[in-house]
């Protein structure tokens, strides 16, 4: 169907009117679009097939949510726009699926990305993240790792790294990740639990006492108390155990589980009735304090 000049015209006008309305600026060609889907609507079109350029993310087309999408080729457009490698085109085609909710066709494409751009830190990054969404967090500890051991230190990569690394059970990589991030890190004792709990769960539990020992003291930590208590359960140390978790105070978000564990102990002694007033006392707190 030819569209005659009225039409086009009069469409522009529609545009322009609504684009005052909303005190919004249009470039050409998002106006040229608009006034073209005013035209289509107008013509009750059964089908629309609209083009998408600048790799679909950044172009104006992507406004329409459509039944049907088709990517061709890659090949190297727009490169002032989208990038000057076939990754960082790819990265715009899984960002474009990403938003349209297309996750498989999203995670394709970041795969395919991340293998041509493995240095790409953009890519990286929105791998990573995409990994721990899909809890594949080994394969982000590997991209993550390869990426660290090139480049200089750079504190995000080094959180995700030590993130992802927990999570896929390399604690010694975490651990180091931990250490560099305390030498810009405004809060290095927290750096230090962090590194406190890798050691528990490596079950490294001299270096864990170690550093939860100075936290409990130093910084007054309860979440350092809680951890050094089952340590020194582990090592049938009772009475020093009953003591540091004796030290968590009710308003803590380790008093309760500190209760418990020590109900357990004064229950395996025998002592049914110390075991069940430490219980009623850590109900009655919790009960007064509500749910958290």
């Amino acid at each position: 169907v030819e569209v005659d000049d009225q039409s086009l015209i009069d469409a522009f006008v529609q545009v322009d009117q609504a684009r005052r309305d909303c005190d919004l600026s249009l470039s050409f060609f998002e106006a040229t679009t608009l006034a073209a889907f005013v035209i289509f609507k107008q013509q009750l079109c059964d089908v629309w097939v609209l083009e998408v350029g600048l790799g679909g993310r950044l172009d104006v087309v992507n406004v329409i949510d459509p039944n049907i999408a088709v990517i061709t080729n890659i090949g190297l457009d727009h490169t002032d726009w989208l990038g000057d490698t076939i990754e960082k085109i790819a990265f715009e085609k899984a960002i474009l699926f990403k938003a349209k909710r297309e996750f498989v066709d999203y995670n394709n494409y970041l795969k395919e990305a991340l293998k041509y751009g493995p240095r790409d830190r953009d890519i990286l990054v929105e791998f990573a993240k995409n990994s721990y969404d899909n809890r594949n967090y080994k394969e982000a500890t590997t991209a993550l790792l390869n990426y660290s051991n090139t480049h200089p230190y750079d504190e995000q990569i080094s959180q995700h790294l030590a993130f992802s690394a927990v999570q896929s059970g390399f604690y010694e990589v975490a651990i180091r990740e931990f250490e560099k991030q305390k030498t810009t890190s405004r809060d290095p004792a927290a750096l230090d639990l962090k590194i406190a709990n890798c050691y528990f769960l490596m079950d490294d539990l001299a270096r864990a006492e170690k550093l939860y020992l100075r936290l409990a003291v130093e910084e007054q930590s309860d979440e350092a108390r809680y951890y050094l208590g089952q340590i020194y359960l582990q090592k049938s140390d009772c009475d020093n155990s009953i003591f540091v978790l004796q030290q968590i105070p009710p308003g803590s978000e380790f008093y309760a589980d500190a209760q418990v564990k020590m109900a357990l102990y004064y229950k395996t002694k025998g002592d049914d009735d110390k075991s069940l007033n430490i219980l009623r006392e850590a109900f009655d707190c919790a009960f007064k304090r509500g749910p958290v």
